[in-house]
């Protein structure tokens, strides 16, 4: 049939919410992009159905369909040639929900019980593989479209492809699994690869010379770390090591960041060990007040710059640069309401929780203390100045 017509472009699908209710997802990455109502019906027209040049299409309606072409929203079409079922538009009944931290599995994985995490089955319980797929269900019910994957270690779960199947069935990406690196292999990676799933893994990673071993009381535990880092190099998955620093890891630092770089890790978080982690495992003297550990911060900076930024660091969310950079940030430094920031955790580096409200607006905070009151920023400059 003649006529210009138009579809929506394969990876692309049509989504709103409560109070978002225009947007399409661009497959398989599931980006969102949130649209104006005379974008969103301007879309409606392109279901290979419509003569989009016809007189009686608006003229402004036709421009917004050609910019979208231009931009890889719509491709040309023949007539009658429709979109794929999960394209259509799906109205979800609540608010914008992008992606959900998930713990799938309570049990911790070849830490032999010294791992905090291996307690959570015992306060939670595991869930069933019954509980799971009903999970995955409600998300998608939800439009949630991502989902960071952790536990305990869930690449133990005896139905982890049936998990990931089903998420990939509904077209929820996993875009982070946390672990404990020691199940991460060739043949995990190409799994993932298989279904179009590429996560970023988020690895434990707590010093040479055998404290990452002694941590997590079991012998090689860090060589099968590094493996993991290396297997994902190879496949060219991202990688993010997290270490939990204490008195007897400091001296070896400087080493481990270089190791991890050379092992084809590109990012790693520091921040201090809790007294729950490092109880009945070092003596009393091995946790790290805070005023230490930006003391530390203070001395490895300049190191850091020294060995050429071999990869993006994250320093108790206090410092942050990318790998071969020079260029760093304080994230909090000359934020509006930054010494509120300081006493909410993020991803567990901020080591304190302040109760009361009022206290983050006053000299209490040693967080603001360390950062604005003793000149946490000048001296970290100066620090790097040094590197």
């Amino acid at each position: 049939m003649a006529g210009v017509y138009y579809r929506l472009s394969r990876e692309m699908a049509l989504r709103g919410w409560d109070g978002l209710p225009w947007a399409i997802v661009h497959r398989p990455d599931n980006g969102v992009r949130f649209l104006k109502e005379e974008e969103f019906k301007a879309l409606e027209l392109c279901g290979g159905l419509v003569d989009c040049s016809g007189a009686r299409i608006p003229e402004q309606v036709r421009r917004l369909i050609g910019q979208m072409a231009d931009e890889g929203v719509v491709e040309r079409c023949a007539y009658g040639e429709g979109m794929e079922q999960d394209q259509y538009y799906r109205r979800y009944p609540n608010r914008f929900i992008y992606a959900a931290c998930w713990s799938v599995a309570g049990r911790c994985g070849g830490c032999r019980g010294q791992c905090p995490a291996a307690s959570k089955e015992e306060q939670c319980g595991q869930l069933s593989h019954e509980q799971v797929m009903d999970m995955i269900e409600r998300m998608d019910e939800c439009g949630v479209l991502s989902v960071w994957i952790t536990g305990g270690e869930p690449l133990t779960r005896p139905d982890w492809w049936e998990i990931v199947d089903a998420l990939a069935d509904r077209r929820i990406d996993i875009s982070c699994i946390r672990t404990n690196g020691m199940e991460v292999d060739l043949p995990l990676l190409m799994g993932l690869e298989a279904r179009g799933m590429r996560p970023e893994f988020r690895i434990g990673y707590n010093g040479d010379q055998g404290w990452h071993d002694r941590f997590c009381g079991v012998p090689g535990a860090g060589r099968r770390v590094l493996e993991a880092f290396r297997a994902c190099r190879e496949r060219r998955f991202k990688t993010t090591a997290e270490m939990a620093l204490h008195r007897g890891s400091v001296g070896v630092l400087r080493q481990s960041v270089k190791t991890l770089a050379a092992s084809g890790c590109t990012g790693l978080k520091v921040r201090n060990a809790t007294q729950e982690e490092l109880r009945g495992r070092y003596s009393g003297d091995s946790f790290l007040p805070l005023e230490e550990m930006y003391e530390i911060y203070e001395w490895y900076i300049p190191q850091y710059f020294m060995d050429g930024s071999p990869l993006r660091l994250e320093l108790d969310g206090a410092f942050m640069c990318g790998r071969g950079s020079r260029d760093f940030i304080i994230p909090v430094e000359g934020r509006e309401g930054a010494d509120i920031c300081l006493c909410r955790p993020v991803c567990g580096c901020a080591p304190m929780l302040v109760e009361e409200p009022d206290a983050c607006r006053t000299n209490r905070n040693p967080h603001r203390r360390l950062l604005f009151g003793d000149g946490w920023a000048e001296r970290i400059r100066a620090a790097a100045a040094v590197g």
